[in-house]
């Protein structure tokens, strides 16, 4: 079972790849997630390209299996599209991988993911809603 990481390079940051893995390496020992076996690092702005079409987030996701561990800062770094965000997170949960965010430091199949993926249904049904409703 492997444990994979997820970061976005924006486009106004001095950090090389190289840097951005010990990062990510770091957040991840801090939060006691154990060690990264791989790193995904995306240079793009997380609004900027759609999650689905990201090369790196959809060669990640091409990588893991059943019983791995996806890790992610928070879902913002992930895209701001709560639809496009719900889509990606119900297809790795599918795949049977565990999504770790680790600045809330909490799995989506724990009690708070659960309530945190519940909210987000939500919010897309509203969304959705609100569109409907022509506002």
């Amino acid at each position: 079972m492997a444990t994979l990481g997820y970061i976005v390079l924006s486009g106004n940051t001095d950090k090389t790849v190289s840097q951005a893995c010990d990062i990510a390496r770091a957040v991840t020992q801090a939060c006691d997630i154990g060690k990264l076996d791989d790193v995904f690092v995306e240079e793009a702005s997380n609004r900027s390209v759609s999650l689905l079409k990201r090369p790196k987030f959809l060669e990640a996701r091409r990588a893991l299996r059943s019983g791995d561990t996806f890790v992610v800062a928070a879902t913002d770094i992930l895209g701001t599209n709560p639809k496009e965000l719900l889509q990606a997170l119900q297809s790795l949960s599918r795949k049977g991988v565990s999504v770790v965010l680790a600045r809330a430091r909490i799995t989506l199949d724990s009690p708070d993911g659960k309530a945190y993926m519940a909210l987000l249904r939500s919010v897309v049904k509203m969304q959705m809603r609100l569109q409907s409703l022509q506002w």
